[in-house]
């Protein structure tokens, strides 16, 4: 799997520099949904002539909703919880199709070992090292002393929540189709609040780590998509999950885990003899702007009518049917996927899915 990023690329790099013979039969495959990925994947193909580079391009693939989801819940006896777990079929049939048996991902190096490290200089104050923090803190000597008061004025800070990250989650318990009474009993909103925190509250590089990076929604993420892969004879592998490594990660001084105004830098520097300049160095995650708008066929799916009567009775026990006439009411999907839309969207979307598993048994 590459993205054009720097822990796929990385993953690509070392393969190919271990054995270069590997150029012959590996193949890549992307996904592009921004102007820019297609460059940054066919850079680093080019720089180890990789010959076969599987690119798609749209945000769903337009691939039938109805037949991922009947694959998924085939394998795992339930609905799927990660969405990339059937997101990526075509990438297992592709792969499937040229009888290759093993796929690399570069998942979960965010999540650990190319962590960002943002909360160095909240560290760093955390324990009085002033000093250190200012030295770290990127800009002139004036605006650097600037920055370090406004970093700890933050810290001192009520609030403990990101003003997107709130916004977007709000909007999603705004609407809920869940009764009230199943709400307070799963304690959602609190779980809502929590979550908007995001790395927000942590003092230190690891207690962000182990908190959130670690996290439900890795093994969640590994597991289902292991287990769907093997349908197709395929074997995933998550070299940036490693425990060594991980472990290697989090016993390393928080002072090396940032350099030269660079987060992720001891994995920026490890790979920069086999990852192109323009990826190692590169500041941003982004890669551009969305190119082109969620397909017909996802959008369909989810605006298609869906009657309270249709509902199968274990949902309607905990769905509240007010609301669910609301939220089928509700206008055509903005198929921008702004998560505004997707607030009143993704309600019919999991409901429709937990339905039909529920009918299909």
């Amino acid at each position: 799997e590459i993205t054009g990023g720097l822990d796929s690329s990385a993953i690509l790099g070392l393969i190919m520099e271990l054995d270069s013979k590997q150029g012959d039969s590996l193949q890549t495959f992307g996904k592009v949904n921004t102007d820019l990925e297609s460059e940054f994947i066919l850079e680093m193909s080019r720089m180890y002539q990789v010959r076969h580079n599987n690119i798609w391009t749209g945000w769903d693939w337009n691939v039938d909703p109805m037949s991922a989801h009947r694959r998924g819940w085939a394998a795992l006896g339930y609905p799927i919880e990660h969405q990339t777990a059937t997101a990526y079929i075509p990438f297992y049939e592709s792969a499937h199709a040229a009888g290759i048996r093993t796929l690399q991902s570069g998942f979960g190096g965010d999540e650990v070992v190319t962590n960002q490290a943002k909360q160095l200089t909240t560290e760093l104050l955390k324990r009085r090292r002033w000093r250190l923090a200012l030295q770290e803190l990127p800009g002139s000597r004036i605006t650097r002393p600037a920055r370090l008061a406004k970093r700890g004025w933050r810290l001192r800070r009520t609030s403990d929540h990101h003003p997107v990250l709130l916004e977007a989650m709000l909007a999603d318990l705004q609407h809920s189709v869940i009764g009230d009474e199943f709400l307070r009993d799963a304690q959602v909103r609190e779980r809502l609040l929590r979550d908007a925190g995001y790395g927000s509250r942590h003092r230190s590089i690891n207690a962000s780590i182990l908190d959130y990076r670690l996290a439900p929604f890795v093994p969640t993420r590994t597991e289902q998509c292991t287990i769907i892969a093997a349908t197709y004879g395929v074997d995933y592998r998550w070299a940036l999950l490693d425990r060594r490594l991980m472990q290697q990660y989090l016993s390393t001084p928080a002072i090396e885990k940032w350099g030269e105004g660079f987060g992720r830098y001891l994995h920026r520097r490890a790979v920069a003899d086999v990852v192109p300049e323009k990826v190692v160095w590169r500041r941003s995650k982004e890669l551009g702007s969305p190119t082109v708008p969620f397909t017909d066929r996802k959008a369909d799916y989810l605006d298609s009518p869906l009657p309270w009567g249709d509902l199968h009775p274990a949902l309607q026990e905990i769905v509240d049917p007010d609301k669910w006439r609301v939220c089928m009411a509700a206008p055509p999907w903005d198929r921008t996927g702004d998560f505004r839309a997707w607030a009143i969207a993704g309600p019919r979307y999991s409901v429709r899915r937990v339905n039909e598993w529920l009918h299909d048994r």
